[in-house]
């Protein structure tokens, strides 16, 4: 979160000003280290909506690509398998676009925000245009995934993220693994990687480490339906049993879960997720 904010903050001085007023306002209710931290996060995510609220509509206004913002929009929406966005942005022109309390208006404004954090960035315009030709594949980018990522988490409503069994079931579908990754970091603060299971499907954020989740050499984060625990190294998954269900793990890093995991539990009252 805060590598991303500092990215943010080069683009306007008063972001930071914005914060450091509303830390000193809600200094009064720190009472634990625990308390900086959330009042920090909360500060963060504040001053990222007041000036996405006071300076996306002036955008609007001086903007000469609009078309070419709703693509980007549009792409990013299909992208995070978004239908009804895509679908709205598709319709939408500037007129409706200066409705801010709407979805798809809210979510035009997380692409400029996303403009402002990728300023300067030639790579990452690169990998912008490469999801305007082809979303299904450059999705899988892992730029894309970090535009996604940065955005998410300072847009956050809250980290309310309890377990999976409030995970739309739509997210857990392989296509959607952008989506799904974009829910959870809006809700939870977490390491990667991480194993989510609900009903009798599971996957593995970041995709690419799921065989060191698998085999058990890395440390992984459990989201399911009972809750969220922390894996150390060297606790393989008991469902990966054989041959058998390890030819059905794919490259799209989603696969059938079969029996109990055998695993080490910390205590979930003391886990503290950066």
């Amino acid at each position: 979160m805060c590598e991303a904010f500092i990215k943010l903050s080069k683009s306007d001085e008063d972001i930071l000003n914005n914060m450091i007023d509303y830390c000193r306002s809600h200094a009064s209710k720190i009472k634990t280290e625990n308390d900086v931290f959330n009042l920090l996060e909360e500060s963060i995510i504040y001053s990222t909506n007041l000036f996405l609220n006071e300076n996306f509509q002036n955008s609007l206004e001086e903007n000469d690509d609009f078309d070419r913002l709703i693509q980007e929009a549009v792409c990013f929406a299909k992208a995070l398998g978004q239908k009804n966005i895509e679908n709205g942005l598709l319709e939408c022109n500037l007129f409706s676009m200066r409705k801010l309390d709407t979805r798809n208006g809210k979510f035009l404004k997380r692409i400029f925000l996303i403009r402002k954090l990728i300023h300067g960035e030639y790579t990452m315009k690169n990998a912008i245009e490469r999801l305007k030709k082809n979303t299904d594949q450059a999705k899988f980018d892992p730029r894309i995934r970090k535009m996604i990522r940065e955005s998410g988490v300072l847009l956050s409503d809250g980290f309310s993220l309890m377990n999976s069994k409030t995970i739309p079931l739509q997210l857990l579908k392989p296509e959607n693994l952008l989506g799904l990754e974009d829910f959870i970091v809006q809700r939870i603060k977490i390491t990667y990687p991480i194993l989510i299971i609900r009903n009798d499907m599971q996957a593995v954020i970041p995709r690419e480490a799921l065989q060191g989740v698998q085999s058990g050499r890395v440390p992984y984060v459990l989201i399911d339906e009972s809750g969220i625990s922390n894996f150390k190294p060297l606790h393989t998954l008991a469902a990966m049993k054989g041959s058998k269900n390890s030819e059905h793990v794919t490259s799209n890093n989603y696969f059938k879960f079969n029996g109990d995991i055998d695993y080490s539990v910390d205590s979930r009252a003391s886990m503290n997720f950066a």
